[in-house]
């Protein structure tokens, strides 16, 4: 291994606990975003099982840095020749588009951006983020004085920490 390689480790462990708010701090160029808004969410897309449900909420700073994250993932179930051989044609669900992807066994991931009102994302049947992947979720743009930071951090904590699932729901970030 190397030097750095022992902290992914330790947040492959994180992402596969039971353990519902986990937080990572880390350097740039470390590969937590391609991480926690890619190859975790397509792990999640390859590995449900029959008759599980997963709802992915991933959150940036603004909506279409999430829905670059989410064209990253529906790209890959599409087009990679590797993932269709072994998990098969997963794309295609019920929606397939920029802001949300449900893929053919039920898999579905949502983008959101900081401080995007929540209510009205919950599909019927009531269905609650299973996991939820916060990324970069402040910038220079909203987090520039005291007051827009409290105002991120009220957002989270009344709006997306209570949106997640009260049972399976996981916050990473």
């Amino acid at each position: 291994r190397e030097a750095n390689a022992e902290s992914h480790y330790r947040l492959n462990a994180m992402l596969s606990s039971s353990s519902t708010l986990n937080a990572v701090m880390c350097h740039r160029q470390w590969a937590k975003s391609t991480i926690l808004s890619y190859v975790d969410p397509t792990h999640q897309i390859a590995y449900c099982p029959r008759d599980d449900v997963r709802f992915l909420a991933i959150i940036s700073e603004s909506q279409q840095q999430s829905q670059n994250h989410i064209a990253r993932i529906s790209n890959c179930v599409e087009y990679n020749p590797r993932f269709r051989d072994l998990y098969g044609n997963l794309a295609y669900g019920r929606k397939w588009g920029n802001k949300e992807i449900v893929t053919k066994n039920d898999v579905r991931a949502i983008a959101l951006g900081t401080g995007q009102r929540l209510r009205g994302v919950i599909e019927v049947g009531g269905r609650r983020p299973t996991r939820t992947y916060i990324d970069d979720f402040e910038s220079e743009k909203n987090a520039m004085t005291i007051e827009a930071r409290r105002q991120n951090k009220r957002w989270l904590y009344s709006v997306v920490v209570p949106f997640k699932d009260k049972d399976l729901g996981q916050i990473f970030m």
